[in-house]
């Protein structure tokens, strides 16, 4: 993504999320706030969540709550300041926007482009979750044997998926949350999936 509206133009790092991505993680933003729920629906706001590294280079990061950035030649507003040790998904994320699908994209099966993010309910094991998502991904399968056909589930412990991308908040959510999991599909579901050839 291309950040046009400064001296210098950046070449930036960015992600679409989904409005409870950051309360799904549990990290809140220290400056401004995440994402509301609905701004990541077709019609919502442009606004945009960034990275601590990001607010500074833009000037001071309590002052930037509130501006008005061109990502893309899209203006957005920056509604947010992630902590200086956030970067998730990878350590050189910089933007978070709203994944803002059409009804068109929401109801395609052939997408394979989203990755799901999700925490285990209380008491249940990383085990039991994934012996979950394989009925899921069977019952997603018969349901649509032409799109699905093929296709399996790849589950994944999530600060095993990706360390260091939140530094200390993998320690607490380790502590709380015990695992999450991760992957990608179109579907709706009480876990996360990845659906792998």
């Amino acid at each position: 993504m291309n950040l046009t509206n400064v001296p210098e133009p950046l070449r930036l790092e960015a992600h679409l999320v989904s409005a409870d991505f950051f309360s799904v993680l549990g990290v809140p933003a220290p400056i401004g706030r995440t994402l509301a729920l609905g701004e990541d629906r077709e019609e919502g706001p442009a606004v945009v969540v960034i990275s601590d590294r990001l607010a500074k280079a833009l000037g001071p990061a309590h002052g930037v709550v509130g501006r008005r950035i061109t990502l893309n030649a899209s203006p957005a507003t920056v509604i947010g300041v992630m902590p200086r040790d956030f970067h998730f998904p990878s350590s050189g994320t910089d933007v978070w926007s709203p994944l803002s699908m059409s009804a068109r994209n929401r109801g395609s099966r052939e997408g394979r482009w989203l990755r799901v993010i999700g925490r285990l309910r209380p008491g249940i094991s990383a085990r039991e979750a994934a012996a979950e998502m394989d009925v899921v991904a069977s019952r997603l399968a018969a349901a649509w044997p032409v799109p699905d056909a093929g296709w399996e589930i790849s589950k994944d412990c999530l600060a095993a998926a990706a360390p260091g991308s939140f530094a200390r908040y993998s320690r607490d959510l380790r502590r709380n949350v015990r695992c999450m999991v991760a992957g990608a599909t179109t579907e709706r579901c009480a876990g996360g999936l990845r659906t792998t050839r």
